[in-house]
């Protein structure tokens, strides 16, 4: 059975692009000097305005008028079709209640320049979003076309390397069960374990539909596996857009899970708002999901630059999941250095995220399908580090495999020899068959001699039921 995949992140975009569903609406920006102006005096002068950033929601995803450039403390605002014509052609002062939305070019800026209005002006924002609720305090970046895939991209390089870092062994186990040929990554179904899937839900996040039938194969038609995958597609969702906050991720799972499936998981993560951030309360959730995002919001309170010292590797308590979480929100460009992560994981999460240009299964097997151009020229040598790693993975397991076989096997009897005559001063039990015996070398585990070579070394995996 075929199936087409979905990208994620397409839905996302059709999303924002839902929120502002009439392209005739208008971006500007304002000059810096009126900023404050618009907060305090909650109108919009035409002078305020630089009227040669004029331009089109539509034009500015899109990247059509190269001429307009910005910077991350840009200030913009964005109006009605019919409000632009007022400030631009009639010459007319408009309210704040007339904006659709407001914020900075940049994510980071918009943040903190919002922090400081919250603590020093939280009147105003109440204000201004008294006199119109539906207005939008938001950045920018995120409408542009290549924000979400770059997004996406720093976001997935966190989860799996972080995950890599603490979990290598299981990683491990599961890329020997791929066999890669010429442009296709053949993976048994039978020999995939709940770990196996997990990780499978993982690497195919930004391609995976969770209402078609490819999820219920790698899920084994389980539900929980099944939500499993819907907790990971919104977690994406969240980091890619959202600003964490431990409120603020929970109510967006709340607000996203309407389903009968998922009474008990809301109500849970109602208690954990509640009790344990509202009120500091001690509570320990009972379904595996909440565990896991509790646990995952237990390591958010870690600062980056102490992960590796306070988060033990190789502790018993650890949480694949929350891990994953974890590299989530602190992404790739900043913990990779930190790590030192492997130059395997961005060549995988570039492969899966860009060249999947199908995915085949049948009750045996499912096939990855790459896209057979991409793999012939293949740039950057992104195919050969990713296929040459599985490839020293499986042979070192069939190694180590065929050595255990031997050692195992009965030993082999040898017909009886004559024996030599003794010589003086030797006793018979000394040497037989003439041979004096040479001391035997101990003989080293060959697991322990065999490496896979790497240019760097980090390590992840992710377990429901250990997280459980």
């Amino acid at each position: 059975m075929k199936i087409f995949n979905r990208d994620i992140i397409g839905d996302i975009k059709s999303s924002f692009s839902k929120k502002n569903e009439d392209n005739d609406t208008f971006l500007y920006k304002v000059m810096p000097d009126n900023v404050v102006s618009i907060f305090s005096e909650k109108i919009i002068k035409p002078e305020f305005l630089d009227s040669d950033s004029r331009q089109s929601l539509d034009d500015f995803k899109h990247f059509s008028n190269n001429r307009i450039k910005y910077r991350p403390n840009d200030f913009i605002i964005e109006l009605s079709s019919e409000s632009s014509k007022m400030v631009d052609e009639n010459n007319i002062t408009i309210n704040t209640s007339d904006l659709i939305s407001l914020g900075w070019y940049e994510k980071n800026t918009h943040n903190i320049e919002m922090k400081i209005i919250n603590s020093s002006a939280a009147s105003q924002l109440s204000s201004i979003t008294s006199d119109n609720p539906s207005i939008k305090f938001n950045y920018f970046v995120q409408y542009r076309d290549s924000f979400r895939p770059s997004m996406a991209t720093n976001v997935l390089n966190g989860a799996l390397g972080l995950s890599y870092y603490y979990f290598e062994d299981d990683y491990n186990s599961f890329f020997r069960k791929i066999n890669w040929n010429k442009n296709e990554l053949l993976i048994k179904i039978d020999e995939l374990s709940t770990i196996d899937r997990q990780i499978l839900f993982q690497l195919l996040l930004y391609q995976s539909n969770k209402n078609s039938d490819l999820i219920k194969v790698i899920s084994n038609e389980k539900k929980t596996l099944e939500f499993y995958n819907d907790v990971l597609e919104q977690s994406l969702n969240y980091f890619i857009v959202e600003t964490y906050s431990m409120k603020g991720f929970l109510e967006y799972f709340i607000n996203n899970n309407n389903s009968d499936d998922a009474k008990i998981f809301i109500e849970e993560l109602k208690i954990i708002s509640d009790k344990y951030i509202d009120k500091g309360l001690s509570f320990s959730p009972e379904i595996s999901h909440s565990k896991y995002l509790k646990k995952f919001m237990d390591y958010s309170k870690v600062d980056q630059h102490e992960i590796q010292s306070l988060i033990e590797k190789g502790s018993d308590n650890l949480s694949k999941t929350a891990i994953f979480l974890l590299g989530m929100l602190h992404l790739g460009d900043k913990l990779e250095g930190q790590f030192d992560f492997d130059n395997f994981i961005p060549a995988l999460i570039q492969l899966t995220m860009t060249h999947i240009i199908d995915i085949d299964f049948d009750e045996n097997f499912i096939r990855i399908i790459l896209d057979p151009e991409e793999v012939s020229k293949n740039r950057n040598n992104k195919f050969s580090v990713v296929k040459e790693y599985i490839h020293e993975l499986r042979l070192v397991d069939s190694v180590i495999k065929k050595t255990k076989t031997l050692k195992e096997a009965p030993p082999v009897e040898e017909e009886p020899k004559e024996e030599a005559p003794v010589e003086e001063g030797f006793v018979k039990e000394d040497f037989v068959g003439g041979v004096i015996p040479k001391e035997e070398a101990p003989v080293e585990e060959l697991s322990e001699k065999v490496k896979v070579k790497k240019d760097k070394s980090p390590q992840g995996t992710l377990n429901l039921s250990n997280d459980e």
